[in-house]
């Protein structure tokens, strides 16, 4: 099912099976490659909740990233700001400023001498850092 949503091989070697079970669900990963980016999505089953549904939900994830053009994806977005902080600049894309993005970003700003910005960039985001 997720690999025909996302029209990628289904090809078994991208299957592993964990016995005995370490959890009452299932678990999907996808990794979508850019370059040298690699951006990580995952979909957790839990009690009462299909392995199709969990695929659908992700493939909805992946999708959506993959439409909006931005390099970055939700949950990488704010976990680069401290390493650009102590680089001391840098910039990237991201389709959504989240909660934790804007909320990461003012914590770092009381410790460093960091200012962070981020602009309306062609549907998406452009998040900027300048020391």
């Amino acid at each position: 099912m997720l690999a025909d949503a996302l029209g990628v091989d289904p090809h078994p070697r991208h299957v592993q099976s964990v016995r005995p079970a370490l959890g009452p669900g299932n678990v999907a990963m996808v990794r979508v490659r850019h370059g040298d980016h690699v951006e990580v999505f995952d979909g957790h089953g839990e009690r009462g909740v299909s392995a199709k549904r969990v695929g659908v939900r992700l493939a909805g994830q992946v999708r959506t990233y993959l439409s909006g053009g931005a390099w970055v994806g939700e949950y990488l977005s704010d976990q680069l700001l401290l390493p650009m902080a102590l680089a001391g600049g840098g910039s990237f894309t991201t389709h959504v400023i989240s909660d934790h993005l804007a909320s990461n970003a003012r914590l770092i700003e009381k410790f460093l001498p960091v200012e962070f910005d981020w602009q309306p960039h062609e549907g998406g985001w452009r998040v900027t850092v300048e020391a």
